[in-house]
């Protein structure tokens, strides 16, 4: 308790030290001017809330943020924060109303979600107002409420396969916990089995699926589950978390090309026991975790084989991990929840063959940390010193770009490791691979193994960076572990073939800080990054007194104003050697370098656990994925120009649709026209996820807005999935009865709140007609000329009377809007178009002139029939009969109907009969013969008789 004591305590001197930096500018006159803070909001305000929308001490304000003001006489004037984070109008003499826009260059820092103090980007204010406050954050940070629960790996000695199979692999524990693990403390939850993991170290948490991605460690004593390429997966979806199996790396070909994916091997078999190497028993890892090993091949691999460190970038699908043997990069998108087989998405990049990647001279450099602060990677390289020379041995912090990690790497710290730290049995000397001690301590310990007088406790510090924090004014936390504490255990065989000899290690890793300058970062000890008593700055005194109890690891939640570092002996001096011999999370303040709380996973002296070496692995923060909000406001553009001005009022009481796929929500716009959906837990769109899809509409008949008409849409020219400067005009269109907008849903915490829609005074407005022309024959189809044609309009608009009217080249009245009316007229084709004039009944400003109707192609058709007539006998006498034949011929292109051919019989002949086609009257001469195709013939033979 005395520690949770010492927390609280801390968390209230911050508060009172911390407030003063949001307060409202002295400038701002509550008389005349508008002004307020832009802040960063935190997951934690210091009291153990989240309280994400009010804006709270340890807050910090936020330098250069841009402020356009607008009044209602359309004067613009534009303001900067200061280094507060504050900003005022004084001097300028607004006329008010007054519209108040922010916007900022930041890229990480979004807008946060709507509530209290923190608003929107666009706020108004109709008299002087000195609160106008605005809360951005950083999405990665975001944690839902209280304090989050942690995970960590823990090591069981031998190959995980025979009675510590079923001990812990990894655990989860509340960030409160406190004193040992089931002795009286807080009881920490085992997640996995040695069995399923194996040896890990590397831990990253995908927030927005849930998902926990724990990484292998080449460690000494403890057996791979699978391979050294193996990242296991937990599922954090349901009830209690769920293991779901593992992705092997190994042998991947990188999508980005180059050699496939090579996280190296260990020789733990009889199989693998080279000639003059040593014997089986040498290698091989026991199935008891009770039973000591030399585990002869895995001394030298430590650092060199498998995984470092792994995260996930921010706001992505990426996860990032350092392989160790090949010395790279590997970035893994994670979207497709992959288990059990390889992701189809990888890339590798050899760090060596990127820009600005430091020389290692007489070394060799070796990666493992990583870490992200705002839009940046970091990656924690040291120099190994393998020449013997302890000037060879330094630190190095890389800054990378993850989204083009080709331009390579910026080295913003380089540090000697035994900077600032105690050399009692704690400096750090070059990389060892090779166990030479001879059971004393050795004079030379930058070249042997040092072992204490009593031969028991074996120190030989090595520095790994190992992981890199920051904190929320940007200051870099520094984990260095200790190889040694990883090339050996508690009660274990020398690294020497054959060995007997029983030995533990005392690990003495260190947690290091660097503050954030205006140039770049300084290390502690220094004038611009003073240090503790002129010692370090974190005091990591484990619980006999003795210095640098660090193992590696570290978290750190924003706002806390606390680093929790996994450590050996977690507990301070006071407690007494009850707590000895244990290892777990010591949680140090921030302002003061102090411990605050401690928390042990285990205690443990034998061969089975770690006793002081290297025992626990990574430490995870389980905080929530940030919600997504979208919406913002419906107002009255009462100039029509589709543009927010300082004057124009929000209209309350309108009700607002959601609909994403098959789901829907509803919400109500407030006083001031505002509107929001959100997919927290409990929110009124929980369904809104990433990526969708998604519409918002407001039905035009409600009460509200009925007498309005939607008003121009992206006026500004922006378009309404840019969430951040889409903020001035109307992104909506008319969709039948309803005034719509649609977008895509951002990445988690990618707040959208540029969703605005105007309406205006209702303006009655026509739209273009619908107009089509037919053809009329005349009843003659082969004659074009007496063709005509008529025509029939379709017309619709918004805001107009009962009926339409038309003038011009015709005169129609009291004609329905919506439906098709006609045919109307009969306009003789060879005559051209007519041109026709629409006016609404009520609203004769409300026309459409020049509409043209074309007139169609004629739809008769000219065609040239020839005749023949031949008579079979040249002369004839009284009583002979006589036959005359008429042929035909449809010589035109085009079909013929209707053909009359008049051909009246001569005098002093009689009428006997005839044949052919058609119908022949003797009587008339008439001989119909009807439809005559083109080419087509028609014969006739008429019969008479001489009188």
């Amino acid at each position: 308790m005395m520690g949770q004591i010492k927390w609280w305590l801390s968390g209230f001197m911050m508060l009172l030290l911390q407030g003063a930096t949001l307060t409202a500018h002295a400038a701002c006159s509550g008389g005349t001017d508008v002004g307020g803070m832009i802040f960063q909001e935190l997951p934690f305000d210091g009291a153990g809330n989240n309280t994400y929308g009010l804006k709270n001490p340890n807050e910090s304000g936020i330098e250069g943020v841009t402020v356009t003001l607008s009044d209602v006489n359309g004067a613009s004037h534009t303001r900067v924060t200061d280094g507060n984070g504050a900003w005022d109008s004084a001097g300028l003499n607004l006329d008010y109303p007054v519209r108040v826009e922010f916007s900022w260059s930041q890229s990480w820092l979004k807008s946060s979600p709507n509530g209290g103090d923190s608003a929107t980007s666009v706020q108004f204010a109709s008299a002087s107002d000195c609160n106008l406050d605005f809360g951005l954050y950083v999405p990665a940070d975001y944690h839902a409420g209280g304090l989050p629960d942690y995970v960590i790996p823990s090591y069981v000695n031998g190959d995980g396969r025979g009675d510590g199979a079923n001990d812990a692999a990894l655990y989860e524990a509340p960030y409160v916990a406190t004193g040992l693990n089931g002795s009286g403390g807080t009881t920490a939850t085992q997640l996995a089995d040695v069995q399923d993991l194996g040896s890990v170290w590397g831990v990253a948490y995908h927030k927005s699926n849930k998902r926990l991605y724990v990484s292998a460690l080449m460690k000494r004593h403890v057996g791979f589950a699978n391979s050294p390429g193996s990242i296991y997966v937990m599922d954090y979806n349901g009830v209690t978390p769920n293991y779901l199996g593992t992705f092997d790396l190994q042998g991947v070909a990188p999508g980005n090309g180059g050699d496939a994916i090579d996280f190296g091997n260990v020789c733990r078999s009889a199989g693998c026991a080279g000639s003059g190497t040593g014997i089986a028993s040498d290698y091989e890892l026991p199935s008891s975790k009770g039973s000591p090993n030399i585990d002869l091949d895995a001394f030298s691999k430590v650092g060199k084989v498998a995984y470092g460190d792994i995260d996930m970038q921010p706001d992505s699908n990426y996860l990032w991990a350092v392989n160790l043997f090949q010395r790279a990069l590997i970035r893994v998108d994670v979207s497709g929840n992959p288990v059990n087989s390889a992701p189809s998405d990888v890339a590798q990049y050899a760090l060596s063959g990127l820009p600005g990647y430091p020389s290692a001279g007489s070394g060799e450099m070796r990666p493992w940390g990583l870490g992200f602060y705002e839009d940046k990677g970091y990656l924690g390289v040291v120099n190994d010193a393998t020449s013997g020379s302890m000037t060879d041995l330094l630190a190095y912090v890389l800054e990378f770009d993850p989204n083009n990690i080709a331009s390579g790497f910026t080295t913003v710290l380089s540090f000697n490791p035994n900077g600032q730290r105690s050399v009692f049995l704690g400096a750090f000397y070059p990389w060892k691979d090779v166990w030479t001690s001879a059971g004393h301590v050795n004079p030379n310990p930058e070249q042997d193994i040092t072992l204490t007088l009593s031969g028991r406790v074996a120190h030989h510090a090595q520095p790994i960076l190992s992981d890199i924090e920051f904190d929320e004014n940007g200051d870099m936390f520094i984990s260095l572990a200790d190889r040694f504490g990883h090339q050996m255990g508690a009660q274990n065989y020398w690294a020497v073939s054959g060995a007997v000899n029983l030995t533990s290690a005392e690990a003495k890793g260190d947690t290091k800080k660097a503050c954030k300058t205006t140039s770049g970062y300084e290390f502690e000890g220094s004038a611009n990054c003073p240090s503790i008593a002129n010692s370090e700055f974190i005091q990591d005194l484990s619980g006999n007194g003795t210095t640098e109890n660090a193992e590696g690891a570290s978290a750190l939640l924003k706002g806390s104003r606390q680093i929790m570092s996994v450590s050996i002996d977690p507990n301070p001096a006071a407690t007494g050697a009850q707590y000895m011999d244990s290892q777990g999370v010591m949680t140090y303040g921030l302002d003061d370098g102090e411990y605050n709380n401690w928390y042990a996973i285990y205690q443990n002296t034998t061969v089975e656990l770690f006793d002081k070496a290297n025992g626990l692995g990574d430490i995870e923060l389980l905080t929530e994925s940030a919600p997504i909000e979208v919406g913002n406001r419906v107002w009255l553009d009462t100039d029509g120009d589709g543009i927010q001005d300082a004057g124009e009022d929000g209209i309350g009481g309108v009700e607002v649709d959601l609909m994403c796929g098959g789901n829907y929500a509803n919400a109500t716009t407030d006083s001031n026209g505002q509107f929001f959906f959100s997919n927290t837990a409990g929110g009124n769109a929980s369904f809104m996820t990433a990526g969708q899809s998604c519409t918002i509409s407001i039905d035009s008949g409600q009460a509200a807005i009925q007498d309005y008409s939607l008003t121009l849409q992206d006026a500004d020219g922006k378009t309404n999935n840019d969430a951040i400067t889409d903020i001035r005009d109307s992104d909506a269109v008319v969709f039948g009865s309803k005034a719509q907008v649609t977008f895509t849903v951002g990445n988690a915490g990618e707040n959208n709140h540029s969703l605005d829609i105007g309406f205006t005074e209702a303006v009655c407005s026509l739209e273009v007609p619908v107009v089509n022309a037919s053809c009329n024959d005349g009843g003659t189809a082969s004659d074009p000329s007496d063709d005509t044609f008529s025509y029939t309009i379709n017309l619709n608009g918004a805001n107009t009377g009962a009926s339409y009217n038309i003038g011009g080249d015709d005169v129609r009245s009291g004609l329905a809007y919506g439906s098709e009316q006609g045919p109307f007229g009969s306009f003789p084709i060879s005559g051209g178009g007519i041109s026709l004039t629409l006016t609404d009944v009520d609203d004769a400003a409300c026309m459409l002139a020049d509409v043209t109707v074309t007139a169609p192609a004629a739809c008769s058709n000219a065609v040239d029939v020839e005749l023949t007539k031949t008579v079979d006998k040249s002369s004839a006498l009284r009583g002979e009969v006589v036959v005359y034949t008429l042929n035909a011929r449809n010589t035109s292109a085009n079909d013929a109907t209707g053909v009359q051919v008049t051909d009246v019989l001569p005098a002093g002949v009689t009428y006997t009969s005839d044949d052919g086609a058609g119908a022949y009257s003797s009587a008339t001469g008439v001989w119909n013969i009807g439809d005559l195709a083109a080419g087509q013939d028609a014969v006739l033979n008429i019969t008479v008789t001489v009188d």
